[in-house]
């Protein structure tokens, strides 16, 4: 994506796919994204929100072979529900707004979390430095989750490189 995108502004991007010919293949997708200037300090609550829309801002990435089962993030009212998918190889971030001064360890990050499985699984939380690359991403903490809501507290270290959160 270009460097010079206008903040607060809504764009749409279509992606068309290509053979080794050069000819269009298969249909074409339009995704949506609007850019946020970098925040200081973030409340959110998801109490407002139908129809799985990500908050104002917050962002998702999704890579995975899965076309059959890929993962997905939904999000009602109370909360969001975020599936790897069927493929261990998935990769999928839920991406909180910019924050702008976030290597400054004057940040924690608290919220509430489980597995609906019944299985514990592993949730990873840090930093992605390109909302686009999920190799950009920094591990800050690993949570291990059961089937039951626990509350957890992450401190983001200092020097941490990039501005969004995610998980």
């Amino acid at each position: 994506l270009p460097n010079n995108l206008n903040s607060g502004t809504t764009y749409f991007v279509t992606i068309k796919p290509y053979n080794g010919n050069g000819e269009t293949t298969g249909s074409c997708e339009v995704f949506e994204f609007t850019t946020c200037e970098a925040i200081f300090e973030l409340n959110e609550g998801f109490d407002e929100l139908f129809d799985n829309p990500l908050p104002n801002c917050w962002n998702k990435l999704i890579v995975s072979t899965n076309l059959e089962f890929p993962p997905t993030i939904r999000i009602n009212e109370e909360e969001m529900y975020i599936n790897s998918g069927e493929n261990t190889n998935d990769n999928i971030f839920a991406i909180l707004p910019p924050i702008g001064n976030l290597s400054e360890a004057t940040h924690r990050l608290h919220f509430k979390a489980k597995e609906y499985w019944g299985a514990s699984n592993i949730l990873h939380i840090g930093v992605l430095s390109n909302i686009n690359d999920p190799l950009s991403f920094q591990l800050i903490a690993t949570k291990t989750l059961t089937n039951e809501y626990a509350e957890y507290f992450i401190t983001i270290p200092a020097n941490i490189i990039g501005k969004n959160i995610a998980f």
